[in-house]
């Protein structure tokens, strides 16, 4: 009766999982062939290529699409990750939480941040929101998994082992002994990149979180579906349901998805997959199967080859609660599941450069190869008409044979096809001196910076939107799988920019409540390096002249030498202990010289009023005066006061 009573229940489930994935399919079927179209546009694949080639015509595609979609990837992907630590952590504590508390939050989030940050590294994040990005400009929307990833292996490797002799005695020599011990291979955050066709929402809602439920397909080998239920079963949290595989719909993977969309392209495999249908165990353990993982909030189920449900359980990952995806849109639609990409906005533009040169290049073929008008009836054989070098054409009359004309095509085609290029610039912002191309038309430095800070501020508003959609809930789910998995003692590196770094971190240094804000650039100071430098040089020389008194001068000097790609710009800083005692000692001894009691921060604002004193007289370590062997302040000599 119990079995009767499973098999009763996996069969409603097969019903309901597969009724709810036809009603996401239906819905994102009608992007499929546009995104197909688009894909076309951004590998620049041209149809009928042949065809037209047989006729003489030009057929080339103008990557005018990837010159600009490569421009707005680099500047989004190194926006985010251009500088480690990718995240900062931000304690949260409670209201009436005392200031030990806090301190302790604190380092709490810098412990957590760190710990973050070395995991994105471990998922080669770069490369990873790389290819999120590419999906982002090329299709409806892109999706990036974040979940917790257990594997282990059994591993061969070389031990050192004393070399006994025959009675068992220890020789005093070494050698090497293979051993096979299981290791863990990864228990850490993964984050990876879901290919637009691998992903289905809910088409009545608009982001991840009001999805009622998500489906995610990935293809898996039997031998990697055992170790997945295997685990599951482990954790003991959800049903698993026997599945007799010989008996499963098959369901090939060259059929639909991504390689529906490679195949319009002219690439795919040909014939069966060998692993598919074979006697061999060893090959049967390889054959893949679709897996449609279903997520609600709460929930996660598993349907094999859309056929039968084979796990029904609640969401693994109860800290965060949520669906373990994220969702962007190059332009998000207002209530929609999917957005605009940026191919999407400028398709036709390229598809109308496409033709516009095209139609120039046949006008030149045409031009190039000449054509005759020949009288009915003249004896000129066809090999005549053939260009060559010093030919000749022999003719009985003048009138046998002329010169077809041909008209060059007016210069207002090319007019027209540069408008065309500006359209598309302006379309997504990306003028030319943002992509570091020639402009084509003489500019002022204003008239460059005030284009690209227009540019600058387009890029700006997307990069504030997806900061908030995409990288905090990256880097929240991550934090919050961190807090339930860790269970051992690990070690991160706190300063992610000294590579010795290292601090041992216990799980409960891992455990708060934190806020998220990425480590984002600005898009126009990216853009217009050169300009940055010069604005913080004048900064800076301001601040120096003015001698004002409240500012950090070892944080801007740090941030300006920043600016010229100079790494570790602290390191050539003194320290921050030495710093504030040459500034007391600087302190003290004008105190003295003034004759006055005065506390430093009055000293520091009489002078700021005065101007007597501002941060540019504090000296370096190398200053004239100082302290005398004795202890007593030496003054520097005066005509060495003016300046730093």
């Amino acid at each position: 009766m119990a079995l009767d009573r499973r098999v009763y229940e996996q069969e409603n489930l097969n019903q309901e999982l597969r009724s709810l994935f036809n009603y996401f399919d239906s819905y994102r079927k009608q992007y499929e062939d546009k995104a197909i179209d688009w894909y076309k546009q951004f590998v620049g694949y041209i149809e009928d290529k042949e065809e037209k080639k047989s006729e003489g015509k030009s057929n080339l595609h103008i990557p005018k699409t990837y010159e600009i979609l490569d421009t707005i990837r680099s500047q989004i992907v190194m926006s985010f990750f251009d500088k480690r630590p990718y995240v900062h952590f931000s304690a949260m504590p409670q209201s009436a939480g005392n200031i030990q508390q806090i301190m302790t939050s604190k380092d709490k989030a810098d412990i957590a941040s760190a710990f973050v940050d070395e995991q994105l590294e471990k998922n080669n994040i770069r490369s990873t929101f790389y290819d999120f990005v590419t999906s982002m400009l090329i299709f409806p929307a892109a999706f990036m998994g974040v979940g917790w990833r257990y594997e282990e292996k059994e591993i061969r490797k070389k031990t050192k082992v004393p070399i006994v002799n025959q009675i068992g005695q220890y020789t005093g020599q070494w050698g090497f002994q293979e051993i096979e011990q299981l290791e863990t291979l990864w228990d850490d955050n993964e984050v990876f990149n879901i290919d637009f066709f691998d992903f289905w929402g809910d088409p009545d809602a608009t982001t991840i979180d009001d999805c009622r439920g998500v489906f995610h397909r990935e293809w898996v080998t039997l031998e990697e579906l055992a170790n997945r239920l295997e685990l599951l079963e482990r954790i003991g949290t959800g049903i698993i349901y026997p599945v007799d595989f010989e008996k499963l719909s098959e369901k090939r993977k060259g059929q639909e998805g991504r390689q529906k969309r490679l195949s319009a392209v002219g690439i795919q495999a040909s014939g069966f997959d060998p692993y598919s249908s074979t006697d061999d165990f060893d090959l049967e353990k390889k054959r893949e199967v679709e897996l449609l993982h279903y997520w609600e909030d709460d929930r996660h189920a598993i349907l094999v080859n859309r056929d039968k449900v084979i796990y029904d359980g609640p969401n693994p990952y109860w800290r965060h609660h949520k669906k373990p995806f994220i969702k962007a849109a190059y332009d998000q639609l207002p209530n929609e599941f999917y957005g605009l990409s940026a191919i999407q906005v400028i398709h036709y533009l390229q598809k109308e450069i496409n033709t516009m040169h095209n139609q120039r290049m046949d006008n030149v073929n045409f031009l190039i190869n000449n054509m005759w008008l020949r009288r009915h009836g003249s004896d000129i054989d066809d090999d005549q008409l053939v260009s060559r070098p010093n030919g000749i054409i022999d003719v009985n009359s003048p009138d046998d044979l002329q010169l077809l004309e041909k008209q060059e095509i007016p210069a207002s085609a090319f007019n027209s096809e540069q408008k065309l290029n500006m359209d598309i610039e302006r379309a997504l912002g990306t003028p030319a001196n943002v992509r570091g191309a020639e402009s084509g038309k003489t500019q002022t430095a204003t008239e460059a910076s005030i284009t690209a800070e227009s540019a600058g501020a387009r890029f700006n508003a997307k990069i504030a939107l997806f900061e908030e959609m995409g990288i905090k809930r990256l880097a929240k789910l991550m934090d919050l799988n961190n807090q339930q998995f860790i269970s051992d003692v690990r070690a991160a590196r706190v300063n992610p920019e000294d590579r010795d770094s290292w601090q041992t971190v216990r799980p409960d240094d891992l455990i708060g409540e934190f806020d998220y804000s990425p480590a984002t650039s600005s898009v126009e100071a990216a853009a217009n390096k050169e300009l940055r430098r010069e604005q913080l040089t004048e900064i800076l020389g301001f601040l120096m002249q003015a001698q004002v008194p409240f500012i950090n001068y070892q944080k801007i000097v740090e941030e300006w030498l920043s600016e010229f790609d100079i790494d570790n710009p602290e390191r050539f800083m003194i320290p921050a202990e030495e710093y504030e005692m040459i500034k007391q000692q600087v302190l003290q001894e004008i105190s003295q010289m003034a004759g006055t009691e005065a506390m430093p921060d009055e000293i520091f604002m009489q002078a700021g009023q005065g101007g007597q004193l501002g941060a540019a007289q504090i000296p370096s370590p190398h200053r004239q005066g100082g302290m005398a062997a004795d202890g007593t302040p030496q003054p520097q000599p005066a005509g060495n006061r003016g300046g730093a």
